[in-house]
């Protein structure tokens, strides 16, 4: 989907229930006044203050109310239209404090989830959601020569150990520092935004990452500056991204290799074919700590979380440590092959383990179009920003602005109406909508139910009525 969605959900008591109709109380009768010598003359009684107009209410959170992909705590409300900052990374001094020995304020930081990273909100999760933004497009030059995913053939291979696994990859795991444009440090230097991991690609230069790790929320767009370091110490002190996707958290950049230094690319494996309880190995700058090894098995696949993250893919669920600065770093096999991207984890008292890395084959088209076209190709867009909500025997998709020039201008659709079906399958908010919608591409036609909510009446006898109508449309390309 495209940047044109907002799915808003807001934390809620496990108890309350989030309504279309929240009627006000009737007012109390005041209680009768002792009459006084002399008794003043009746007052006229005043007339109730008519109630105000219902407001639509997000639906109730759910279990992942603090996936917070790179470890950050959701803010508590939302405020359209304006995006909330993505806390990134960490500075350099705060992991040496740590190195020194500032134990405790290394654990609290964990725990707490301050050590920056991609909100829920971005993602279209729990808690605070804001627009996505889909493919922004060729925010660099497309590569004339772009890079494919190649899987090799692993017919009667061994596994490897732990130690081979990672000495056959450090070499192509990377360190990314993003520099904003803020001259914070008493020397003038470029202030450290944040810090990630990606996976060297293609001898030519071209980098797996996190659009996270590399785009800044508040802008939307790369940042100024983008490092990559490697395992033997050589540093690329400029780095330019080759497209970015928010709907999938993917990105491409790419440096120059210099003449006496090579590449070393990873070698990719199969997702689709992961067995559970297979192991699994991460390596990546976790909570800063450059080239930082864990180990677990594979826990879950196909984990549909972008019902809570804005993910347009399904997750793996391991339960080797990811944490803050591990953003963009590689998941390995047994075979030491690339399987998956790491980008997220539950950060939730009573929570462990609990980490999600975007499948190499689930990802494949994703990346080979960013690196060929600077953005994913094909994605189909409504053209409308809103958020879910639900009650009163209404739940849907509640459109609250239509784009100039999307394919529902012109329409009998307005601001203010509910989606609520797709081809006559019903869909109870963002998510589902976009799952419908998934299944279909550009120029293709699709019907759309929408409902509409009117109340009747004045004052205290008021009540609401539903209107149900369909539309038919052409969907659009982003």
């Amino acid at each position: 989907m495209s940047d044109e969605w907002n799915n808003t959900q807001q934390p809620v008591d496990s108890n309350e229930q989030s309504e279309l109709t929240d009627l006000p109380e009737m007012p109390k009768q005041p209680a009768e006044e002792q009459p006084a010598e002399p008794t003043p003359a009746p007052q006229q009684p005043q007339e109730p203050a008519q109630p105000a107009p219902p407001t639509y209410q997000p639906p109730t959170d759910n279990r992942y109310a603090r996936y917070t992909p790179y470890g950050t705590t959701p803010p508590p409300t939302y405020q359209p239209p304006a995006r909330p900052p993505k806390k990134r990374g960490h500075a350099w001094w705060i992991v040496l404090v740590a190195v020194l020995g500032a134990i405790s304020l290394f654990a609290i930081a964990f725990a707490l989830g301050q050590w920056g990273g991609k909100l829920p909100s971005d993602l279209g999760g729990s808690g605070t959601t804001t627009t996505t933004t889909a493919g922004k497009g060729n925010v660099g030059a497309p590569s004339e020569d772009p890079p494919k995913i190649n899987y090799e053939d692993v017919e009667d291979a061994e596994a490897l150990s732990t130690v081979d696994i990672v000495q056959r990859n450090l070499h192509s795991t990377v360190l990314i520092n993003v520099y904003s444009d803020e001259k914070t440090d008493p020397f003038g230097y470029d202030s450290v935004a944040g810090q990630g991991s990606g996976i060297v690609w293609r001898e030519d230069g071209h980098i797996i990452t996190n659009e996270h790790v590399v785009v800044n929320e508040s802008t939307s767009l790369p940042y100024p500056r983008i490092e990559v370091e490697f395992y033997d110490g050589k540093v690329y002190a400029s780095a330019e991204v080759i497209g970015h996707d928010t709907d999938t958290d993917l990105a491409v950049i790419k440096i120059t290799p210099e003449e006496d230094h090579t590449l070393q690319p990873v070698e990719f494996g199969r997702s689709d074919q992961l067995l559970l309880g297979e192991r699994v190995v991460t390596i990546g700058a976790s909570g800063g700590l450059p080239w930082s090894v864990s180990q677990g098995i594979l826990s879950g696949k196909d984990r549909d979380v972008y019902e809570e993250t804005g993910y347009d893919i399904k997750c793996l669920q391991v339960d080797a440590t990811i944490n803050p600065g591990n953003s963009g770093g590689p998941l390995f096999n047994a075979l030491g092959q690339l399987v998956g991207i790491n980008s997220a984890k539950i950060v939730l008292s009573g929570y462990e383990n609990l980490g999600f890395a975007i499948p190499i084959t689930e990802a494949q088209g994703v990346l080979e179009d960013l690196a060929a076209y600077g953005k994913v190709t094909g994605r189909i867009v409504l053209g409308i920003r809103g958020n879910d909500v639900s009650g009163a025997g209404v739940a849907g998709f509640m459109i609250q602005e239509i784009d100039k020039g999307s394919c529902l201008e012109g329409t009998a659709i307005k601001a203010g109406d509910i989606l609520t079906g797709v081809d006559g399958v019903k869909v109870s908010g963002r998510a589902a909508l976009r799952k419908e919608l998934s299944q279909h591409k550009a120029g293709d036609t699709v019907t759309l139910t929408v409902t509409r909510v009117r109340r009747v009446g004045y004052g205290y006898n008021y009540s609401y009525e539903t209107e149900d109508f369909t539309v038919r449309i052409t969907l659009q390309e982003d």
